[in-house]
């Protein structure tokens, strides 16, 4: 992961809370002074008087204008999208507001995000008792957890004699997910259902196989007419259909370490595991988008199951655990699906990538 650069973050001192800082960037010009100061003390003359008063003035002005902008100049930061996939665009706003009577004539952004890709460091002016709005975008390119910020502002006077620095420490985490391909040329297989374990569901979506019928009703779409009972009967009847007929699947990651293709699994996605796990994302939400019950299974360090389940909810978890994803575990794929057996039904299918 890559950080923004602006200053080294381990000599970044980071408060609980936002606090403004004013520091000497100029000491040549303090000495200077000490050193008039004691010419004019021991050897009188108009000219020690008068480079010592110029002097005087001239860091007098730029701490009292440095000292303004400490108590008058405030940044803010808002993400416009909390949910993003590799692909999506991420997206903030920021904002500089000056209540202080003199002008920030630079502003620099210092951002310590994680985010690979996304810097957001600039530098802004913002005009007395006024306020600089822009957007930092990025194209997200890495899925995982990601954290916007710490940040910090920091400016100075006109002469460069001072600085100041206000910190923010807070940060807001970030889940950057993966893909989803809507057009893969692999099907899905069929499970089945069979004796006491045939879960006998009613869907109001259409399957392959209907379980009863109900009277018709204004909303219902004509195609799920059941022609033959309708005349029979006397009046319009339609099809309810079994949610589960073609069965649930499971969808299990081979995460061994050993066993990975293209080098580092953090580095991109030219490599084993950054494929599965588009793969199985696509898969996942095609077999939801069918109203299948799906699961997954991923054996890294820490193993991540995500127990059968359909519905958007169920392809937001799945899509969750598959962004936090790792292969970095020593549990061979035999090992995976002995274990994988203990949990999933009868009459499964079990899709291995």
């Amino acid at each position: 992961m890559c950080h923004n650069r602006g200053m080294d973050k381990r000599s970044f001192p980071f408060p609980s809370q936002e606090k403004a800082t004013i520091k000497v960037q100029l000491r040549l010009p303090l000495f200077f002074f000490l050193f008039l100061l004691m010419a004019a003390l021991l050897l009188p003359n108009r000219v020690w008087n008068s480079l010592l008063i110029g002097l005087g003035g001239l860091l007098l002005v730029g701490y009292v204008w440095v000292r303004l902008l400490a108590t008058g100049l405030y940044a803010s930061r808002k993400l416009h999208f909390g949910w993003v996939a590799v692909g999506d665009r991420l997206e903030e706003q920021f904002e500089l507001v000056n209540n202080a009577p003199i002008p920030a004539l630079w502003v620099e952004i210092i951002d310590f995000s994680n985010i690979p890709g996304y810097k957001t460091a600039v530098v802004r002016s913002v005009p007395a008792l006024n306020q600089n709005r822009w957007r930092e975008a990025a194209v997200c390119t890495q899925r995982g957890q990601f954290s916007l910020g710490p940040w910090a502002i920091r400016s100075s006077d006109p002469f460069g004699l001072f600085q100041m620095t206000r910190f923010y420490a807070a940060t807001q985490e970030i889940i950057i997910h993966p893909p989803i391909h809507g057009r893969l040329p692999i099907p899905l297989p069929s499970g089945t259902s069979s004796g006491q374990a045939q879960v006998r569901q009613r869907s109001w979506q259409a399957t392959a196989n209907a379980a009863t019928v109900r009277p018709y009703q204004p909303s219902d779409p004509l195609r799920w007419i059941h022609w033959r009972i309708s005349a029979h009967k006397d009046a319009l009847f339609v099809r309810l259909f079994d949610q589960d007929a073609a069965g649930d699947i499971w969808l299990l990651l081979d995460c061994e370490a050993a066993v990975q293709l293209g080098g580092d699994t953090t580095d991109g996605v030219n490599n084993s595991i950054e494929q599965a796990v588009l793969l199985a994302a696509s898969l996942a939400a095609r077999a939801i988008g069918q109203n299948r019950a799906v699961g997954l299974g991923g054996y890294g360090r820490s193993p991540q199951i995500v127990h059968t389940g359909n519905g958007q909810g169920q392809q937001w978890r799945i899509l969750r655990t598959l962004a936090l994803l790792m292969a970095d575990g020593n549990t061979n794929l035999a090992t995976s699906l002995d274990d994988l057996g203990n949990i999933a039904q009868r009459g499964t299918a079990v899709i291995i990538i």
